[in-house]
């Protein structure tokens, strides 16, 4: 575990608002002073409470964005960031949006026609795969969302929390997949997530975001002890 994939040197991410009324510029900076090397085969873990910059950090690996400071070196030949039921057309049926989802997702023609009838099978719509997209309930969209994802092979894999969907028959089957697919070690993988138990159980390190800075990385009992216990002081 050598070889680095990503380096990040005193990166910064800032979002700008602009505002007609008042002529006026607002800049909002999501991520400060980043310094950071991953690398191959690593199962990364990201925490942080909600609006800390854990998501812009997968964007920017996943060249969404791009650093307004600093430097920012990426050597993985693909990366994938699994955005559930992105990219769907509602008025394409399941079958058909299985085809352009995991274009999207990384997967050639030969792999989504190889993985087509697994991935139904996942996520359990047999008797609707054939309907319009649009007919399909919320829990239905993510959970063909999720079975197609759960297929994609990137180099590095970009998993941004909430992958348990769907029904509590299906949250758990999706969740016990995921760290199985992490679990394998077949792929990097950085997941942000706020279950200190998937956290824990899958990886080798784990970097803590705080108001858009590292606040502290290593070994993932001792971080997420921290973290834990600075949660319960507010």
């Amino acid at each position: 575990m050598d070889h680095v994939l990503y380096s990040l040197r005193d990166v910064g991410v800032c979002y700008k608002h602009w505002s007609l009324f008042h002529r006026s510029k607002t800049e909002n900076w999501a991520l400060r002073h980043i310094n950071l090397d991953i690398y191959e085969g690593e199962n990364i873990g990201i925490i942080g409470h909600n609006g800390a910059g854990k998501t812009t950090i997968l964007r920017l690996l996943s060249n969404i964005l791009y650093c307004d400071e600093g430097t920012f070196e990426c050597h993985a030949s693909s990366a994938t960031m699994l955005s559930i039921g992105a990219g769907f057309d509602n008025y394409l049926t399941g079958r058909e949006n299985i085809g352009l989802n995991g274009r999207l997702l990384g997967m050639s023609p030969r792999e989504i026609k190889t993985r087509e009838n697994e991935i139904i099978s996942l996520s359990g719509l047999q008797d609707f795969i054939d309907r319009p997209i649009l007919t399909y309930s919320t829990g239905m969209r993510m959970r063909l969302g999720f079975s197609i994802a759960y297929y994609a092979n990137p180099a590095v894999l970009l998993l941004d929390e909430n992958l348990g969907v769907g029904d509590i028959q299906f949250q758990k089957k999706s969740t016990a997949l995921i760290k199985e697919k992490l679990l394998a070690k077949t792929q990097t993988s950085i997941i942000v997530s706020h279950s200190v138990e998937l956290i824990r159980g899958v990886c080798s390190r784990v970097i803590w975001i705080d108001n858009g800075t590292i606040r502290a990385i290593g070994e993932p009992q001792a971080i997420t002890a921290e973290y834990l216990c600075n949660v319960a002081k507010k």
